[in-house]
C-alpha cells in the first residue's frame, strides 16, 4: 500500500473504527437520552442553543487534547527508534 492510499483512506479507516467501536455508542446513547429529557422540560430555543455551544466547546477541546496527545506519542516513538538505531 503506497503512503498515499494511507493517507487518503485514514479517515475513512478512523471512521469504521469508531463506528465499530461499542463505547462510542454507549455515550451517543446516553447523550440522545440526555438531550430527550432535557427537552422534556420545557427549555427555550436559547437554552437548547447555549447547551449545544457547550457541547461543541467541549468537544472541540477534548480533539484538540487528543491531536495534542497523539502528536507527542508519535513524536516520542521516532525519537525511541532513532535512539535505538544509533
Amino acid at each position: 500500500m503506497s503512503i498515499l492510499s494511507l493517507i487518503r483512506n485514514h479517515d475513512e479507516d478512523i471512521n469504521k473504527m469508531i463506528q465499530n467501536e461499542a463505547e462510542y455508542h454507549k455515550y451517543m446513547d446516553e447523550a440522545g437520552k440526555a438531550w430527550d429529557e432535557l427537552i422534556k422540560t420545557g427549555i427555550s430555543q436559547e437554552q437548547k442553543d447555549l447547551i449545544e455551544n457547550i457541547e461543541r466547546a467541549s468537544g472541540c477541546i477534548g480533539s484538540i487534547h487528543s491531536e495534542i496527545s497523539y502528536e507527542k506519542g508519535f513524536s516520542d516513538a521516532i525519537k525511541l527508534i532513532i535512539e535505538s538505531l544509533i
